[in-house]
Order: C-alpha cells, then sequence, then structure tokens
C-alpha cells in the first residue's frame, strides 16, 4: 500500500509531464508558425497563449 508522501509525489510527476507535454506543443506549434508551416491545432488561434 502506497503512503500518501508517495502518492503526492506520484501525482506532482504525473502533473509535470503533463505540463512539459503543453509547453512542448505549444513550442512546436510556435516554431512551425515562426517557420511558414500551419500550426499543428488551429483551434487555439483564438487565444493568446
Amino acid at each position: 500500500m502506497l503512503t500518501n508522501l508517495h502518492q503526492e509525489s506520484l501525482l506532482i510527476k504525473d502533473i509535470a509531464l503533463k505540463n512539459l507535454v503543453i509547453h512542448l506543443a505549444i513550442a512546436i506549434q510556435q516554431t512551425r508558425k515562426n517557420s511558414g508551416y500551419p500550426p499543428v491545432a488551429s483551434a487555439h488561434k483564438d487565444h493568446p497563449f
């Protein structure tokens, strides 16, 4: 059985990993936009971030 501390640690790692993936996707979009390629997801073009 996992301790609460261990569960929190796993949760933090999971959130950090998801944030990393999101930032990576945004970075790829920005790079493609700057290079003249169409962005991966056009759904986010209305948002400033």
